[in-house]
């Protein structure tokens, strides 16, 4: 009996100590950290891949099938999307990566951070390609000759996590595992501020 109330105290303590890290005010930037941190301790899927690619929606939308094509359904402005799944066959060609260039390709992603030896990569259209961008997605094998044909491997089947964030308090969120794309589904509830 003690053991077993020994290990819940550990538990709730290793769980509140990253959770208390989580940034309550600021923008996508800040939800993208939190996105992370809370990711990373997502086990399963963490484990399975050293490279995560992040997808942000800010405003988040929501998409409706229709008869030819899904069309945007509802805008919820008081939401950041925040997707993250795990990739390591895409790859790209040393041209595609060249410093301080405008990044107009969002298949190119702009911006990274490296968070327990893994990397996450996501594109940002302010920001341009740095020497540690190409350095980061170098030493995770991810840049090939020019002369290399590359293919765009995609895997409908693979998992992400999506996260929906409260704009005016972003410790508030949801989690949602699965693979379906964000704003292909219906949101979870989530009352914000």
């Amino acid at each position: 009996m003690r053991l077993l109330f020994l290990l819940t105290i550990f538990l709730l303590f290793s769980c509140s100590t990253w959770k208390e890290s989580l940034v309550e005010k600021g923008d996508k930037e800040e939800a993208i950290q939190n996105a992370i941190l809370d990711f990373s301790h997502t086990k399963r899927l963490f484990k399975q891949d050293s490279v995560f690619y992040i997808g942000v929606d800010d405003p988040l939308v929501i998409f409706k099938e229709g008869k030819t094509r899904w069309h945007p359904h509802k805008t919820h402005d008081k939401i950041i999307g925040i997707s993250i799944v795990g990739d390591s066959e895409n790859l790209y060609h040393k041209s595609d990566v060249e410093l301080n260039k405008p990044n107009e390709n969002p298949r190119i992603p702009s911006r990274f951070v490296i968070h327990n030896e893994k990397l996450f990569l996501w594109y940002d259209d302010t920001q341009q390609i740095t020497q540690e961008l190409v350095d980061a997605i170098s030493q995770f094998g991810l840049v090939r000759d020019n002369d290399e044909e590359l293919f765009v491997v995609i895997d409908d089947g693979k998992k992400g996590a999506n996260y929906f964030f409260c704009r005016n308090d972003l410790s508030r969120y949801k989690k949602v595992i699965n693979n379906i794309a964000i704003g292909y589904y219906d949101m979870p509830k989530l009352s914000c501020p």
